[in-house]
């Protein structure tokens, strides 16, 4: 074989092998398109109908929040122990 026609082959594989790699990527593409979409559109619609419907979110919210502040601990007040300073620094 010559040099010329060892490189047309060459390039030949090569295209044939890179293609598949384009359909898979093409393919990936438009099932990411389609489910983020699908994604967006059921978020959407269910902003809206919790805009439409209210039950009560609000009242359970407020109520978690107090019973959280109730559990919560006092912060820590710092206090010294001594003012020395350890012999170390």
């Amino acid at each position: 074989m010559t040099m010329k026609s060892l490189n047309v082959l060459s390039a030949a594989v090569l295209c044939f092998s890179l293609s598949g790699c384009v359909v898979g990527a093409v393919a990936d593409l438009a099932a990411t398109t389609v489910v983020t979409a699908g994604k967006v559109v059921v978020k959407g619609t269910g902003a809206v109908v919790r805009a439409a419907i209210p039950d009560g979110d609000d009242e359970k919210e407020k109520k978690k929040k107090a019973k959280k502040e109730q559990q919560r601990e006092p912060d820590a007040v710092y206090e010294p122990v001594s003012d020395e300073t350890p012999a170390a620094y």
